[in-house]
């Protein structure tokens, strides 16, 4: 099919060609013919990655009901530190990273603030940033963040 001159949809390119070449060199004709399609997938890059951040955040808002924001430069170094993992297992194992860190990050700021965190209500309805700063993650609450950023 074409729109606006443009083929769109599925359709065997010069690539499709080319890893079906590579495929026959590695798998026997019995494999192959079991094939219906083959999809490749291009490289995601560094704004999917900000975007599947964002996406797991939002689904830690509702789980938790709260309102985490995270700066740019915060996701930029979730990136950075979770280089090796995403390399080897994909956007996947970001999202278990992100957990651990904010949980870890969320745990400690409330139990500073509350020393009784056993008031489960305390926790509900926060809304917190997720900031880098002095080369670690830092957390305040939202409304300590916009004073200080808007002051300036």
């Amino acid at each position: 099919m074409k729109l606006h001159g443009k083929k769109i949809g599925f359709t065997q390119t010069d690539s499709y060609n080319h890893y079906f070449a590579a495929l026959k060199k590695w798998a026997k004709p019995e494999f192959i013919g079991r094939l219906t399609d083959i999809i490749v997938f291009d490289p995601l890059t560094t704004k999917n990655f900000y975007d599947i951040i964002e996406l797991f955040v939002k689904k830690l808002n509702n789980k938790w009901n709260m309102s985490i924001k995270i700066t740019e430069e915060a996701k930029k170094q979730i990136l950075i530190q979770s280089k090796k993992t995403i390399a080897l297992y994909g956007a996947r194992k970001l999202e278990q990273y992100i957990l651990e860190l904010l949980g870890d990050l969320i745990a400690d700021y409330f139990e500073r603030l509350d020393r009784n965190f056993e008031n489960r209500n305390f926790v509900r309805n926060r809304s917190v940033v997720i900031d880098w700063r002095d080369d670690k993650f830092f957390i305040q609450s939202k409304r300590s963040f916009d004073e200080m950023y808007t002051s300036a």
